[in-house]
């Protein structure tokens, strides 16, 4: 009980700082059930940074408190890389997978620059996913990438989930890439090999 509450205190601040800079939630129930959908609007004539998903990542990874492994097809947003060199300086563990075309680019190489780990693939198809799990309890993704073009002049969507069932799936998907080298479905051996790893996990 007692791990429960430390737990809960310790993700609150977090959860509600996402709630008061965004517009009102279609859900909220501030623990595995909460989450948070982002869209972008471009061609608006406004850019809404208490509605647009790249504030609300930039404030997920100003607030994280222990761990950042992010997976992102395209990291070039100048803003979010200098947000998360800053949580590597706090001493946030960060950890970043990226596709390799992309690896030259400014924003990763400043952020290979501070010592954050960056990874990239080695197989044909491209890493294409877009997602971050932050303290082992929320999930980021969607189809955003961490780019200017992706907040600003692309339509895009992301969705933020506190569930730690959820980021520890996140997570493990991320160690197959980040530490194991393997950029596809892992083979599953044994007579239900096909049935392995099917993922069911109830949010709210």
């Amino acid at each position: 009980m007692r791990n429960s509450i430390t737990r809960i205190a310790r993700i609150a601040p977090l959860i509600a700082l996402l709630l008061a800079a965004s517009p009102p939630p279609v859900k909220n129930d501030h623990r595995n059930g909460w989450w948070r959908i982002y869209f972008t609007s471009p061609g608006s004539g406004t850019h809404s940074a208490d509605a647009s998903p790249d504030a609300a990542f930039r404030r997920l990874v100003g607030h994280a408190s222990k761990s950042f492994y992010g997976a992102f097809y395209d990291i070039s947003d100048e803003a979010i890389a200098a947000e998360i060199v800053k949580a590597h300086r706090r001493g946030i563990d960060v950890r970043l997978v990226t596709e390799r075309d992309n690896a030259g680019k400014t924003a990763l190489r400043s952020l290979a620059e501070a010592g954050i780990p960056v990874t990239t693939d080695s197989g044909r198809g491209l890493m294409h996913n877009k997602f971050a799990v932050v303290d082992g309890a929320f999930v980021w993704t969607g189809s955003y990438n961490l780019t200017p073009n992706g907040a600003r002049k692309n339509n895009n969507n992301a969705i933020a989930i506190y569930s730690t069932e959820l980021a520890e799936i996140f997570t493990a998907e991320f160690m197959e890439m980040y530490r194991d080298g393997v950029y596809a479905n892992k083979k599953e051996f044994g007579a239900f090999g096909a049935l392995a790893k099917k993922y069911h996990v109830k949010i709210g």
